[in-house]
């Protein structure tokens, strides 16, 4: 890598962290930093105008005590109802927005303190409106972006990150490998340092730690052999998954 770091669009990155990994982020040496974006030197560009072209949702997601609205616009331009109610139908909160007495206009705070809070995964899909409100942001980077929500909301928040993935570069940082699959390009990270990058089936064939994991994920879903009870060829007991 020798601290080259380019962006080049569009396309569909992923970053695989092993479970017990700790996340640490993949920077240059120290004494190489050189980063570009298509041509351009980032060292040479306005913070500012650098910010403005990324949308983010991180697994840490910001919970201002302010209105909905707000929570999904703030630090952008002014923007229309339309455009703001099309950013949480992307996200998947138009439920949640339509669950509060004043809509997008509820001011949420703790509840501890007499206000109207709301549960982690409705807290991720507000957050997920806002990464998608920046609409002319050609980097969207999810780090960890199903972490709070079950299983069916969970394969829906890919599939909507599959569809915004047009015309624009997308990074996921995950653990989970559920949508790995359909990515362009899969950098495996352990420790900040690469250990393999590549697609789905260029890394399942290599047979190194993508593979492993792959392969561990998949058997955890794969039906056990039923077991018969004595003298009789009916299954003694089913499992059942909660």
């Amino acid at each position: 890598m020798r601290g080259e770091y380019c962006h080049r669009r569009p396309q569909r990155c992923r970053q695989v962290h092993p479970r017990q990994t700790p996340r640490r982020p993949l920077y240059p040496h120290p004494h190489h930093r050189h980063r570009t974006w298509d041509t351009t030197d980032l060292t040479t560009v306005d913070p500012d105008e650098l910010f403005s072209r990324l949308a983010m949702l991180p697994q840490d997601i910001a919970r201002w005590q302010a209105t909905i609205r707000e929570n999904i616009t703030l630090g952008q331009d002014d923007q229309t109802n339309d455009t703001v109610l099309a950013a949480a139908h992307a996200a998947g909160a138009i439920e949640v927005i339509d669950s509060l007495p004043d809509g997008l206009d509820t001011h949420i705070r703790p509840s501890q303190s007499g206000g109207r809070d709301l549960s982690g995964g409705k807290w991720q899909r507000i957050a997920a409106a806002r990464a998608y409100a920046r609409t002319n942001a050609p980097l969207l980077i999810c780090d960890e972006p199903t972490s709070a929500l079950d299983s069916r909301a969970e394969q829906a928040a890919y599939d909507r990150i599959r569809e915004l993935a047009t015309n624009r570069t997308v990074i996921l940082i995950t653990h989970r490998l559920g949508s790995t699959q359909h990515a362009d390009r899969i950098i495996v990270l352990d420790h900040g340092r690469i250990l393999e990058e590549g697609t789905h089936n260029t890394l399942l064939t290599a047979a190194g730690e993508y593979a492993a994991m792959w392969t561990t994920r998949a058997s955890a879903y794969t039906p056990a052999p039923a077991i018969a009870g004595p003298g009789s060829t009916t299954p003694a007991a089913t499992g059942a998954v909660r």
